[in-house]
């Protein structure tokens, strides 16, 4: 089911003294962004729109949910004219966050997350137990449980915007529109707002989201948006986007590239070139032991001569600990992951048996300068 639909669209500035003219006619002086898109957010889909700085994601997203007029073209939510919405209908149709601050007040975040339920209320009425049950739901989707009764304004802009989120959630609209819901949280707690919009996807919401995590909407949408260096966007999903080089078009400049194997941006290797094995059945100590071979700016194909060194890493489960069981740290955390590596330097010398990382790291660096 669509439950956004843009078409023809123009998305801009106006010319200065100038409202929205019917039939969508531009002005000379108006600023066009982005011109002629044919947009769709149906739902139990997680779309995600990325794009550099300054390429007008906010822009977009503040005209589609009806916050910025419309240079050309039309937007529906569920079949009807955006414009048309009175304000309840909008915002019984659809939920925004965006980035902006606003002075709260004496409110508390639970007064906050119940401004969502206001479409489902009358004015004046008070929560009832339904509405307060769905605030307190919403609140622990996004964690802040234990917080309902603290003041928004001392919050820091990452509890901020966890709270705005749960308000989305709570206004129990079919279709959620946010404006770089993560930028000011944590790495965790990035994620775990990807996580929470995938989720609200598949329980049959439409979700539409700009942000600059790159990395995370690769992994989590199912549908990007990216805004090219030509102003227009290019439509799919993530792995086409990749594979296709539409990231790296978008992106890429001259300190730094979008590598398509790793699914990272990384800086051109300006160390003599040396081809590293890598091998090992462990996929924690393997990966990580791949990271830091990349970091070295070594490479993990084979050269014309051949590889440069061998290494082979295995757990501490394979070297004695019993089977299934992390090893006890010494401070008693199972949390810690303990690997042993077998290197070898040009596949003729002797073999070095290495217990740590740093060891390994030593190894390699060892093959660019050998007598530091």
């Amino acid at each position: 089911m669509k439950l956004l639909t843009a078409r023809s669209l123009d998305v801009g500035y106006l010319a200065r003294g100038r409202g929205p003219r019917k039939g969508g006619r531009r002005s000379d002086g108006d600023r066009l962004i982005f011109s002629g898109l044919e947009l769709d957010v149906p739902s139990e889909r997680f779309i995600v729109l990325l794009g550099p700085n300054g390429s007008g994601k906010s822009t977009l997203i503040r005209s589609l949910s009806g916050m910025q007029p419309l240079i050309g073209g039309s937007v529906e939510i569920l079949g009807r004219a955006l414009a048309r919405l009175d304000a309840r209908e909008r915002a019984k149709s659809l939920a925004l966050v965006l980035t902006e601050r606003f002075d709260a007040g004496w409110f508390d975040v639970f007064d906050i997350v119940a401004f969502g339920r206001l479409p489902h209320e009358g004015l004046g009425d008070e929560a009832g137990p339904d509405d307060s049950r769905i605030i307190r739901e919403s609140l622990a989707a996004v964690g802040m449980a234990d917080f309902e009764r603290r003041l928004f304004a001392e919050l820091s802009d990452g509890e901020r915007q966890k709270v705005l989120i749960a308000r989305a959630l709570a206004q129990a609209t079919p279709l959620l529109i946010l404006d770089e819901p993560t930028a000011f949280l944590d790495a965790p707690a990035r994620s775990e707002i990807f996580h929470l919009l995938r989720k609200q996807a598949r329980a049959g919401k439409g979700v539409l989201m700009s942000t600059h995590e790159v990395d995370l909407a690769l992994r989590e949408a199912d549908e990007v948006w990216l805004v090219d260096r030509d102003k227009g966007l290019v439509i799919g999903a993530p792995e086409e986007l990749v594979l296709s080089g539409a990231i790296g078009a978008a992106f890429d400049g001259p300190e730094l590239s979008f590598d398509a194997a790793t699914a990272r941006f990384v800086a051109p290797s300006t160390a003599p070139h040396r081809a590293i094995a890598v091998s090992g059945e462990d996929a924690v100590g393997l990966a990580w032991t791949v990271r830091l071979v990349e970091r070295l700016g070594m490479s993990l194909d084979e050269g014309p001569k051949g590889y440069d060194a061998e290494l082979h890493v295995e757990s501490a489960a394979a070297l004695g600990d019993r089977p299934g069981e992390a090893p006890l740290a010494a401070n008693g955390n199972r949390g810690e992951r303990r690997f042993a590596w077998k290197a070898r330097s040009g596949g003729q010398g002797r073999e070095l048996h290495l217990s740590t990382l740093s060891e390994v790291e030593a190894f390699l660096r060892a093959l660019v300068s050998p007598n530091p």
